[in-house]
C-alpha cells in the first residue's frame, strides 16, 4: 500500500517548502495563508514546483532541523533573477544590466512584458536590475513627461528615479499597477 501525498506550502519570500499545516514560514517568518499546498518530494529529484514557480529546493532542506533553522544554501548570487506574476503563471528572466518595461513597437527593454493587466501604465524602459557584489538592485529609469508619475516601487516604497534599491527571493516589485515578484534561483 502507497504512502498518501503530504503537501508542502512554498515561503513567497524565501522559497522554503513548509509543513502544509503552518500559516508562516519556518524559515522567516513570512505569512503563507495564501499560498497554495503543493505535492512534497517524495525522493531526491522530485521537487514540488507551485504553478509558474521557478523555485527548487532539495528535499532533504524540506522540514528544519531539531534546532529549529532550516539548512544552509549556497549564498553565491545568481547571474539571473526571475519576476513572477503572481495568478497569471507567468515568469519574466532578468539578466544583470537588463531593463524591464512593457512590450510594444516603441519599447527597447531587454525584457518586455505582456499578457499582463494595466500594462499600459508601465513604461517601454521602466527599471533595470544590477548585480553588485552579490546583491541584486532594482534602478528606477526615468518617467519622461508622464503625468501623474507612473513609479517603480519595491515592497511598497517608491525608487526615486535613477536610484537603487536591494532586492531579494521574495521582495515585491511594481511598475505603475503592475506588481511582480522577485524569484532568485
Amino acid at each position: 500500500m502507497s504512502k498518501p501525498t503530504e503537501y508542502v506550502r512554498e515561503c513567497p519570500r524565501c522559497g522554503h517548502y513548509n509543513p502544509e499545516h503552518r500559516d508562516t514560514c519556518v524559515r522567516d517568518g513570512e505569512f503563507l495563508g495564501l499560498e497554495p499546498a503543493i505535492p512534497a518530494p517524495r525522493q531526491a529529484g522530485d521537487v514540488p514546483r507551485a504553478p509558474g514557480s521557478p523555485h527548487t529546493l532539495d528535499p532533504a532542506a524540506l522540514y528544519p532541523r531539531e534546532s529549529g533553522t532550516a539548512p544552509e544554501r549556497e549564498d553565491a548570487a545568481p547571474a539571473t533573477l526571475i519576476l513572477e506574476a503572481l495568478g497569471f503563471g507567468m515568469t519574466f528572466t532578468v539578466r544583470s544590466g537588463a531593463t524591464v518595461g512593457r512590450a510594444g513597437p516603441d519599447s527597447n527593454a531587454e525584457v518586455q512584458l505582456a499578457g499582463l493587466p494595466a500594462l499600459n501604465y508601465v513604461h517601454g524602459r521602466h527599471c533595470r536590475f544590477e548585480l553588485h557584489d552579490g546583491r541584486w538592485h532594482c534602478v528606477a529609469l526615468d518617467e519622461g513627461s508622464f503625468s501623474p508619475p507612473n513609479p517603480t516601487c519595491v515592497n511598497g516604497e517608491r525608487v526615486p528615479t535613477g536610484e537603487a534599491r536591494p532586492v531579494g527571493d521574495g521582495d515585491r516589485v511594481s511598475m505603475a499597477n503592475t506588481h511582480l515578484v522577485v524569484r532568485i534561483p
